[in-house]
C-alpha cells in the first residue's frame, strides 16, 4: 500500500446565509435562512477558522432574532494522484474554542476550484442540490454523500472522516475533487432548529486556515517487484542509485517535514509540540525505514529531489502529532539523507 497526501487548496472557506429580524418573528429558519428567501448569502470567508454552524437565536436585550446556516467548501488537485485510489480519509482540524456540538457529513460540491476562491454565492454550490428539500430527497435535492456515516464526535485537534466509494470513484476520475461539509441534523435533513432565547447554536469550530484539511489516500501500490529491496542495491548496470527511482518499487511513501530546517540542536525550529510538519516529502521507503543514503523528493513521482541544503529537518509520518519521535534528519542539496540524530535531539 502506498499513501498519497493531498492538501486542500487555499481557495477553501465558509459560505454562510445570515438573516436578522427584529423581535421574535414567525418566519421559518428553513425557508428564510437555509433556502435564502429572507436574505442573501454573506460574503464568503476564505480559510475561516470556524465552520459549519447553524443558529436560530433570539437576543432579548437587542430584540433581534439571528439565523445562520454555514457550509464549509474545499477543493483538491488530484493530478498528483497517479495511481488508482483504493480508500481515502478526510482529516479536519477542530480548534479548541468555538462551537463544537454539531454533526456533519461531506457531500459532493461544485465549488470552489483549486484556483478560484470561495465566494458568497457558492453557498448553494452542492451537486444536485435543490432548495426546499432535504438533501436526501428521493426525487429532488438528492445530493451525493461522500461518507456513509455522520461525524458526531469531535476532538480538539485532527479528526478523521472516512470517505465512501462514491468519493473514491470521483477521486479517480475528476481532475479537481470538491466537497462541502454541511450540518446533518438541520441543513442536510431540512429540519428547523429550536428558536428562542437562547435558541439553537451549533457548529464544529473547523480550523481551515492554519491547519488545512487534507486527504490521506491509499492507492494499493507501493509493493516490491520481484522481491528486490532498493535499499540492498547500490547500482543496476552501473547506473547510480540516485537515478534509480521506480525500477524496483511502484509509487512512493509520504511523510512530512517541518517547514524550516536548522542545526542538530534542541533549538531547531522543527523541535516543537505539536509537530509543525505540514509539507509532504516522498520516498521509496516509509518513514519507519528511513536510513542514511535514502533520497527524498518534493513530488510523488520522485522526479524533483528536495534541496535540504545540508540542514537538519524534523520528519514524521503524521501531521500535528503531539508524540512524534524527536529525531532530526540531515538532508543534502540533492535530497539525500546524510545523517540521522539519535532520539532526543529536541530534548523531549
Amino acid at each position: 500500500m502506498a499513501t498519497v497526501i493531498l492538501t486542500s487548496a487555499t481557495t477553501r472557506g465558509t459560505a454562510r446565509m445570515v438573516t436578522s429580524t427584529e423581535g421574535f418573528p414567525l418566519d421559518s429558519w428553513e425557508i428564510d435562512c437555509r433556502d435564502g428567501a429572507g436574505g442573501t448569502p454573506t460574503a464568503a470567508q476564505g480559510n475561516l477558522n470556524a465552520g459549519v454552524n447553524v443558529q436560530d437565536t433570539y437576543v432579548s436585550g437587542l430584540d433581534l432574532t439571528t439565523r445562520r446556516c454555514g457550509r464549509y467548501f474545499m477543493a483538491f488537485d488530484t493530478t498528483a494522484l497517479t495511481e488508482t485510489a483504493q480508500s481515502a480519509i478526510l482529516w479536519v482540524f477542530k480548534q479548541t474554542t468555538g462551537l463544537n456540538n454539531g454533526d456533519i457529513i461531506p457531500v459532493k460540491a461544485t465549488a470552489p476550484t483549486t484556483t478560484t476562491n470561495i465566494v458568497g454565492t457558492d453557498y448553494n454550490a452542492i451537486f444536485q442540490y435543490e432548495t426546499g428539500y432535504a438533501m436526501n430527497a428521493n426525487t429532488v435535492g438528492n445530493v451525493v454523500d461522500y461518507a456513509d456515516s455522520v461525524t458526531t464526535v469531535w476532538n480538539n485537534g485532527w479528526n478523521a472522516i472516512p470517505l465512501n466509494a462514491a468519493a473514491v470513484a470521483d477521486l479517480n476520475t475528476l481532475a479537481q475533487f470538491k466537497l462541502a461539509l454541511v450540518d446533518y441534523t438541520y441543513d442536510y435533513l431540512y429540519t428547523s432548529p429550536t428558536p428562542g432565547d437562547p435558541g439553537t447554536s451549533v457548529g464544529n469550530a473547523i480550523n481551515g486556515g492554519t491547519n488545512a484539511p487534507y486527504l490521506e489516500i491509499e492507492t494499493g501500490l507501493g509493493q516490491y517487484v520481484l522481491s528486490i529491496d532498493p535499499n540492498a542495491t547500490l547500482k543496476v548496470n552501473s547506473v547510480p542509485k540516485a537515478n534509480i527511482r521506480l525500477v524496483n518499487r511502484v509509487g512512493a511513501y509520504t511523510f512530512f517535514r517541518a517547514t524550516t530546517g536548522g542545526a542538530n540542536s534542541s533549538l531547531n525550529p522543527g523541535c516543537q509540540i505539536p509537530f509543525p510538519g505540514t509539507t509532504p516529502l516522498y520516498c521509496t521507503v516509509p518513514y519507519t525505514s528511513l536510513a542514511v543514503g535514502n533520497f527524498v523528493f518534493n513530488d510523488y513521482l520522485l522526479t524533483s529531489p528536495f534541496n535540504g541544503g545540508d540542514l537538519w529537518f524534523a520528519l514524521w509520518f503524521r501531521i500535528g502529532d503531539n508524540g512524534w519521535i524527536d529525531r532530526l534528519y540531515q538532508i543534502s542539496a540533492t535530497g539525500q539523507i546524510t545523517n540521522i540524530s539519535a532520539a532526543g535531539a529536541c530534548l523531549f
